[in-house]
């Protein structure tokens, strides 16, 4: 079982802001590629995010934009104040 301590002492801390890491997106997302390099070719990638600046998967798309030859990157989010943008997009 994994440790839970951060997530304990986030509780006590009422902190709740948890982001997933880079370097474990790119270790899941380089097991899509390594089966089939152009799993991610000509897709639009669509991510709902508490905040799109902040967000590692953007991130990691937005810098892997080219070597996945993507469509379009959408990031958004609901959050009054989150910095939506459009960051890349190619195509119509």
């Amino acid at each position: 079982m994994a440790d839970n301590a951060s997530l304990g002492a986030a509780k006590s801390a009422k902190n709740g802001e948890f982001y997933t890491q880079y370097s474990d997106i790119e270790a899941g997302m380089n097991a899509y590629v390594e089966f089939n390099p152009d799993v991610f070719r000509d897709k639009t990638i669509l991510l709902h995010c508490d905040d799109p600046e902040w967000s590692n998967f953007t991130k990691y798309f937005a810098a892997n934009f080219e070597r996945f030859v993507l469509k379009k990157l959408i990031s958004t989010s609901h959050t009054k104040g989150a910095g939506n943008r459009q960051l890349k997009e190619t195509g119509n």
